[in-house]
């Protein structure tokens, strides 16, 4: 659990950066009301959650362990578990190996997660995920009882025009709310456009009317180049999604034709055997039986000989 600055895959990460930007953050969205010279030191999760694509804030927090996550896309279930390695990893940097061991109860920080949502799926305003709704075959009564682990994770929309009470109490993300729908809007005008163009149309948008102007001012090459990484990215995702579903009906249509073509053979057959057999004098009642042909189909036959 180290301190480390990795702009260049991490705008939230990186507008959140300051112990005061992120106190301001952490009482907007807990209702608390800390100093924001409250003592805070800067942790990572070294990619434990996010891999490539890092959206993250985190701090220790007094005797907390805080951290923000951002997701731009579906809400991935899973956060509770790849949350549940975070801890891991970082009561292993809290306590020493020797301490692990004593008999004395040792202090460890209390952990928050908060996910904050902006992405274009619906979702409600707040949502709550949990470990052990991963847990397989877990019976009503035992999280009653208090018999499992539990982490939970709460999730908040902060698209445009939702918990706006809330969103306003931090400048920082009051303005990167705004950033991020603009961002969205010359996306969806352009979208037949380069992909670039948009997004420093956007920035060009947001320093002209003071939204994040000074950070914009200061890395506007690293915000275009993050986000045209991450819209990219999302793009060639949706693409692969597509080109598969498509294949797969491709594949399924060749199948039904198939399907299809040996039936029609095979009515085909039935149909000549039929023939045959009205001709060698059979009764029509039998052939249709022997056959699985109707008596209409079987009416049509003795017409067309008749």
């Amino acid at each position: 659990m180290t301190a480390r600055r990795e702009f260049k895959s991490n705008i939230f990460g990186e507008l959140f950066s300051t112990p005061e930007a992120f106190i301001t953050l952490y009482n907007a969205l807990s209702g608390s009301n800390l100093p924001t010279d409250t003592p805070a030191k800067r942790v990572t999760l070294d990619g434990i959650l996010s891999g490539a694509e890092r959206n993250d804030a985190s701090f220790l927090l007094q005797h907390k362990l805080v951290f923000f996550a951002e997701q731009q896309s579906t809400i991935n279930p899973n956060m509770p578990f790849r949350f549940l390695l975070f801890l891991g990893q970082s009561y292993q940097e809290v306590l020493s190996r020797r301490n692990r061991y004593t008999s004395t109860l040792q202090k460890i920080p209390r952990p928050e997660f908060i996910v904050l949502y902006n992405g274009d799926k619906p979702l409600p305003d707040r949502q709550t995920l949990k470990l052990s709704d991963a847990f397989e075959d877990l019976p009503e009564n035992v999280i009653s009882l208090g018999n499992i682990m539990e982490l939970t994770v709460d999730v908040i929309n902060i698209n445009e025009g939702r918990n706006e009470d809330m969103v306003a109490k931090s400048p920082e993300l009051s303005d990167y709310v705004k950033f991020i729908a603009v961002v969205k809007r010359k996306r969806k005008k352009d979208k037949d456009k380069d992909l670039r163009r948009a997004i420093e149309a956007a920035v060009e948008y947001c320093i002209c009317n003071d939204i994040l102007k000074d950070f914009l001012l200061k890395h506007r090459e690293e915000v275009v180049n993050v986000l045209y990484g991450q819209y990219d990215a999302e793009l060639a995702r949706q693409v692969l999604i597509e080109e598969t579903v498509d294949g797969e009906r491709k594949k399924h249509e060749v199948v039904l034709r198939k399907q299809q073509e040996e039936l029609r053979k095979q009515q085909e057959e039935r149909m000549q055997s039929a023939r045959n057999l009205l001709g060698m004098g059979f009764p029509a009642e039998q052939i249709a039986l022997a056959m699985s042909l109707t008596p209409g189909e079987i009416a049509e036959m003795l017409k067309s000989q008749g």
